[in-house]
């Protein structure tokens, strides 16, 4: 059981990390018809900053947040990613001229979506995407040493080597348990989600044993 003083600061930091989501939702909403004040990208970047500010108080001081791009040594390259979590002391993260952050895969420890409220549509479009960049892991050349995975060069078999990937959204906005049959898996398990937490519905988490969802209430 943890410390009840550390439990404290995370249940605090918890509420604190949704009472500012939910004020973010509502300024939002009420200033979206007028672009001079709040711009939908700003709003987005508002909400990764809330998600960030909460993990960053968990991590390990190595460890540190950003949001960019992920490059492998072959030369492939994701799609923007709201938040990453990488190793700093494992590697450096290199900035275009066009300002965007491109991350070195071998020190990406995991990739967080931060979404608000999601249609089931949107929610497995996302879904599809932190799938791709799973995928990225094994676009890499032979024998390429990999930061925080049980082994010490990647292996295809060990999900484990997979990068972890995450969705945190305000709502889902579907009925989950008519639809959770139709929440988008791909063929390969080990490129699947590992957990979806919905703010103001429930935690799923992907069970590869099962090759299922499991959801908890939260």
């Amino acid at each position: 059981m943890p410390h009840k003083n550390l439990k404290s600061l995370i249940d605090f930091a918890s509420q604190q990390m949704r009472s500012e989501f939910d004020n973010a939702t509502h300024i939002f909403a009420s200033n979206k018809h007028n672009s001079n004040i709040f711009h939908s990208a700003e709003y987005g970047a508002f909400r990764e900053r809330i998600v960030s500010n909460f993990i960053k108080l968990l991590l390990p001081k190595q460890f540190e947040l950003g949001n960019g791009f992920i490059i492998t040594p072959l030369g492939d390259t994701s799609t923007q990613c709201d938040v990453i979590i990488y190793d700093k002391s494992n590697s450096s993260v290199f900035t275009e001229s066009s300002h965007a952050r491109l991350f070195p895969i071998e020190s990406v420890i995991a990739v967080i979506e931060v979404k608000s409220d999601l249609t089931l549509a949107q929610l497995n479009k996302a879904l599809e995407k932190l799938s791709e960049i799973k995928l990225l892991r094994t676009k890499m050349a032979p024998k390429t040493a990999i930061r925080g995975t049980n082994n010490q060069f990647f292996e295809d078999l060990d999900i484990c080597n997979y990068i972890p990937t995450f969705i945190i959204c305000k709502k889902l906005k579907f009925n989950i348990e008519k639809n959770i049959n139709k929440i988008y898996l791909p063929e390969n398990p080990f490129l699947n989600h590992n957990a979806i937490l919905s703010l103001d519905d429930e935690l799923l988490l992907f069970q590869i044993a099962l090759v299922s969802i499991i959801h908890f209430i939260l």
